[in-house]
């Protein structure tokens, strides 16, 4: 997940030249600091149930359960690659120059990557959750950590509360009586309509 995310981030990185949604962030040392040490954080409490959970002595075979959780992990990558991608080959389509990406999953969800995202990290949880509970409750929340921290950071950043995507996105595609539509209709992360 990490070499795919990096490699992908990178590449767009190299090809787009900056990140719009940074640029004022990247501008300043303090920013640059804050933006990394943030970062590191979120890897730090992204691991916390994996890297909890292995050094855990009493692990169950297993189960029912634990491949439900993998199938969670493998179903929210696919989901998370696929947006990545639909989203990049929209934008380099010449015909969608200046429009909004509402192709394929992101005709469901805002944020579909978020989505994905969420559920790879929910299933890491609940694939350590039962030698993170026999280890105690304090394990346990701690593990729980991973998946609310990011909806919490997902919902900030997909509402613009926590960066201002959204502000760029609404000044970019205002005059768009479609990108109106699309905000009010489909949902931010969870694609409720898909359930």
């Amino acid at each position: 997940w990490a070499i795919r995310l990096t490699s992908f981030l990178v590449y767009r990185a190299l090809q787009i030249g900056h990140d719009a949604r940074l640029d004022a962030t990247l501008s300043s040392v303090g920013g640059s600091i804050a933006f990394w040490f943030i970062s590191f954080l979120w890897g730090v409490v992204t691991l916390l149930p994996h890297s909890i959970g292995a050094g855990c002595s009493q692990r169950p075979k297993m189960g029912f359960g634990a491949y439900a959780a993998l199938a969670l992990c493998a179903f929210g990558l696919y989901w998370e690659v696929a947006a990545d991608l639909q989203k990049w080959f929209f934008k380099l389509d010449p015909a969608n120059k200046g429009c909004f990406c509402t192709v394929g999953l992101w005709a469901w969800s805002q944020h579909p990557n978020y989505f994905g995202n969420l559920c790879l990290w929910a299933g890491l949880f609940l694939l350590n959750a039962s030698p993170l509970a026999r280890a105690g409750p304090a394990p346990l929340v701690l593990g729980a950590l991973s998946p609310l921290f990011l909806a919490a950071l997902f919902y900030g950043q997909a509402s613009g509360t926590i960066m201002n995507s959204t502000a760029l996105a609404t000044q970019k595609y205002s005059s768009d009586p479609v990108f109106a539509a699309y905000v009010k209709q489909v949902p931010l992360v969870i694609p409720w309509r898909f359930w």
